[in-house]
């Protein structure tokens, strides 16, 4: 889900701005592509809880919407098997707010309660496990509008409209339902009716639109299980525009986008992006969940979007929120979290989903989204497991659950390889048991585990059951070798991390010289570590991590030597000592200085003056030709601030 409520990040929108390629190419500079939320959504009275002695198996929703008066009378004929035998005593959630009117159960009406959000009723014979029967629950008034707002009466472009958008807990706020997420129906049925001016949109495919007097009656129909909270209605005085993608010689799935018809047209180019999505994340994330029915967008007035399964409810089209609804009917719809706490398997893979679009126009986008994306996530405070899950906002905190989160999928794929990362992220949502069912975080760490051939514990309690992100604290010195070359020795301290947790990762260390670059990649696992690096000149920049795989801060400072913190200059041993050909003469300043560099004999003779001028801090290194010089020993002396340092070479002829 991506909402956006006209509250947004400063930070984030400055580095849109900013961005001379990503922001002005793909998201719009604004808030678009930006995951934002009411600061206060309504919460329910209480949590839902569904009957967990029922498997919800079928729901057959019948609606006829009122919109002058901002009513509903509908009913829901609930399938369910019973999950422990002897099964009488039954309850299905239900806001207070819509009148129940009655519970039929094989043509007879029985007795029920409806209280606390529940219709409680009882079966005239007890089920015996894994019995299935059918009840149908009729009932009418004004839906509850929690959460996002889970149904409204709306307008857009002042023509009336009305959306649902259930997630997590809305769906009993309009509809009668086992409201567990963990609960997918099998298949389900949806039959609104509405005002023939009125064009409703629902999931799956469209199976009748049959016309009475002013009514309309529009039967959509899905065949793949589904969670509660993605079954939904959008409706208003919609144009439909429709395209295919076709994904073998000889078959096509429709891509349909209802939107009112003042924008549909302008909008043409941009919805055809949809296709070229569906063509890359299938290849990345295999087959589309839902081949045999859609894909589309119906436009609604809540901001942002939300991933109905088949049917995406959207307020905008830009490139990231086309991307991340769709991506989410692999990774939300397909396979969903088994509870709210790990809904970062929704939004984490969503949101990195559109960096893999960017990363699909322009390789070099990825590095630049991730990057405005580690703004926020350095943010996020708490765990991404949530753990508080009555709370609406907490469980979509942005910053945790949308920026941490597709940092946490980045930074598999930097630890796993694109070949093994890409069979994981498929077989998460093909594996037995989690495929078209529930999966949570511990799914992904065995299937992560088992494709990379070595345990990734660590990498799933550091980043999803433990808060903040690396500090590296890093301290280096430099020192002349004997040999040639330079030797820099580094320390990286993450004792600054919140709570004292230390992130183990693969951290690469570049050291950048006049003759090139050398990286060294350590497993970082301590909370200081050691280690020295050979470059064959003096570095003049020491960079961590240099392409961004890791959320992280970085604090880099130089150890210098005692002599050059007290005066500023350093005078290097020459390399080689003794020499017969060509000599490395070198010697380093912290600030700008006026000095001369000559070569004496021990007599006082000038031999050479390699420098007599004014010099920026930085690393000098002179050549002195030895071929043209006598035998014997020699002094080199470097001068600044009257002050004199001294070295002795020896020539060998």
């Amino acid at each position: 889900m991506k909402l956006f409520s006209g509250i947004y990040s400063a930070g984030l929108i400055l580095l849109l701005l900013l961005s001379p390629t990503l922001s002005a190419q793909t998201l719009s500079v604004g808030a678009g592509d930006i995951h934002c939320f009411k600061l206060h959504p309504s919460p329910p009275a209480s949590v839902p809880q569904g009957d967990p002695n029922i498997d919800a198996v079928y729901y057959a929703i019948n609606m006829d919407i009122d919109y002058p008066a901002r009513r509903i009378t509908g009913s829901t004929s609930i399938g369910f098997k019973a999950l422990v035998p002897g099964l009488q005593e039954i309850y299905i959630n239900l806001t207070n707010t819509l009148a129940c009117d009655s519970v039929i159960w094989q043509n007879t009406s029985l007795p029920f309660t409806h209280s606390s959000d529940k219709v409680s009723f009882t079966l005239p014979s007890p089920l015996s496990l894994n019995e299935r029967t059918d009840v149908t629950i009729y009932y009418d008034g004004v839906p509850s509008s929690t959460g996002f707002g889970s149904f409204t009466f709306g307008s857009m472009y002042n023509h009336p409209s009305v959306w649902s958008l259930s997630e997590p807990y809305g769906s009993s706020d309009w509809w009668a339902n086992k409201n567990s997420v963990d609960d997918k129906a099998d298949s389900a049925d949806i039959i609104i009716i509405c005002d023939t001016s009125f064009t409703a949109v629902s999931n799956g495919l469209l199976i009748s639109k049959t016309i009475t007097g002013s009514k309309a009656r529009w039967h959509w129909s899905t065949r793949y299980p589904i969670a509660n909270y993605l079954i939904s209605v959008a409706i208003s005085n919609y144009s439909l525009y429709q395209n295919w993608f076709r994904y073998t010689a000889n078959d096509s799935l429709p891509i349909v986008h209802y939107l009112v018809p003042e924008i549909i047209n302008d909008l043409i180019p941009q919805l055809d992006k949809t296709v070229e999505m569906m063509k890359l994340f299938t290849g990345l994330f295999g087959e589309y969940p839902f081949i045999r029915e859609k894909y589309g967008h119906a436009q609604f007035g809540r901001g942002g979007g939300m991933e109905h399964q088949t049917i995406s409810s959207m307020a905008r089209f830009d490139d990231g929120i086309i991307a991340h609804e769709l991506a989410h009917q692999w990774y939300g719809d397909k396979v969903t979290n088994r509870t709210w706490q790990d809904i970062w398997l929704h939004e984490g893979f969503a949101t990195y989903s559109e960096g893999l679009w960017y990363e699909y126009l322009n390789k070099e986008w990825l590095k630049e989204y991730m990057s405005l994306r580690a703004v926020p996530a350095r943010a996020a405070e708490g765990t991404i497991l949530v753990q508080d899950v009555q709370n609406v906002f907490s469980i979509f905190d942005f910053n945790r659950t949308y920026a941490k989160a597709s940092w946490v999928v980045h930074m598999l794929r930097t630890i796993t390889g694109d070949s093994a990362f890409f069979q994981i992220i498929r077989e998460f949502h093909n594996a037995p048991g989690l495929a078209y069912g529930n999966a949570s975080t511990s799914d992904l760490e065995q299937i992560a585990t088992r494709i990379y051939g070595s345990s990734l514990a660590y990498f799933f309690d550091q980043w999803i059951t433990k808060p903040g992100y690396p500090k590296y604290l890093v301290t280096y010195n430099t020192s002349r070798l004997m040999t040639g070359g330079s030797k820099t020795s580094i320390t990286i301290d993450q004792t600054a991390n919140t709570a004292g947790v230390v992130f183990r990762m693969p951290l690469d260390i570049t050291l950048s010289t006049a003759l090139g670059d050398t990286t060294l990649t350590i497993d970082n696992n301590t909370a200081i570590q050691s280690t020295d690096i050979i470059t064959p000149a003096e570095p003049f920049l020491v960079q961590i991590d240099p392409e961004e795989k890791i959320l992280k801060e970085v604090n880099i400072t130089r150890r210098y030597p005692d002599e050059l913190l007290r005066d500023g200059i350093q005078l290097y041993k020459p390399w080689p000592n003794p020499a017969s050909d060509n000599i490395s003469i070198g010697f380093e300043l912290i600030q700008t200085k006026k000095i001369t560099a000559r070569i004496y004999s021990l007599t006082g003779e000038l031999i050479a003056e390699l420098a007599n001028e004014e010099l920026p801090a930085g690393v000098y290194t002179y050549p002195l030709t030895a071929r043209t010089i006598s035998s014997g020993i020699y002094i080199i002396q470097l001068s600044a601030d009257d002050k004199q340092y001294r070295q002795k070479i020896a020539i060998i002829r």
